[in-house]
């Protein structure tokens, strides 16, 4: 080989070698800029939230209706019961139930101030009244119109299957309601009426709003 030849090649092999270089330095370069990219952080923070079982009842609008047993319009004919009840009065309520599958009921009952032989009917109406209502509000047992249940001492189911909800509070919203009063046929009419006689009386009626015997409310 010739002397001359020998700078060529050094040389050569000096430039491929920072050609090598310069490869070598990008990676070093750019990793420090992607590790960043990468980064990230979180933490935790609870929050508690609680849902309270609720059952709370009331009666809303005209206030306590009056009945009368007075002289019929022809002499000879029986006595006439009335009923002085301006107004409508409505079963309100708010409810949450424990479980899904849990369920509630308006039960109704007397004090037993009732003259004796006569029966007191909760009258009730087969559809929830007003626009306030949300949720799972139960029923009176179908049909339609005036729904009547015989009251006594003994609590009587007036409203059942109630879930989570509330009727509104509105002068027309819930279950409306009134009564009725009429001579047991359990009784004889011929000792009743010749054992009536001219009295007054004060009935409390109670509304009770609990769970249904297989509930957990």
């Amino acid at each position: 080989m010739k002397a001359g030849m020998h700078p060529i090649c050094t040389r050569g092999y000096v430039i491929q070698s920072m050609a090598s270089t310069a490869i070598l330095l990008v990676p070093l370069v750019t990793m420090p800029v992607d590790g960043w990219g990468q980064d990230s952080d979180s933490t935790d923070h609870w929050v508690g939230i609680t849902v309270e079982p609720v059952a709370v009842l009331r009666v809303a609008g005209a206030g306590a209706p009056s009945f009368a047993i007075r002289e019929p319009a022809t002499p000879g004919a029986a006595p006439v019961i009335t009923i002085d009840d301006a107004g409508e009065r409505f079963l309100q309520f708010t409810s949450i139930v424990s479980t899904p599958e849990a369920t509630r009921r308006i039960t109704a009952s007397h004090d037993g101030g009732v003259p004796e032989g006569l029966i007191l009917h909760l009258r009730m109406w087969d559809g929830l009244d007003g626009p306030g209502a949300q949720g799972a509000l139960g029923t009176t047992g179908g049909g339609s119109g005036w729904q009547n249940t015989s009251l006594s001492e003994t609590d009587q189911d007036a409203v059942w299957e109630i879930g989570s909800g509330f009727t509104g509070t509105g002068v027309n919203d819930g279950w409306k309601f009134t009564y009725g009063l009429t001579v047991s046929n359990q009784v004889n009419s011929h000792v009743f009426w010749s054992s009536l006689t001219a009295q007054t009386a004060s009935v409390q009626v109670t509304f009770t709003l609990t769970e249904e015997e297989d509930g957990n409310s």
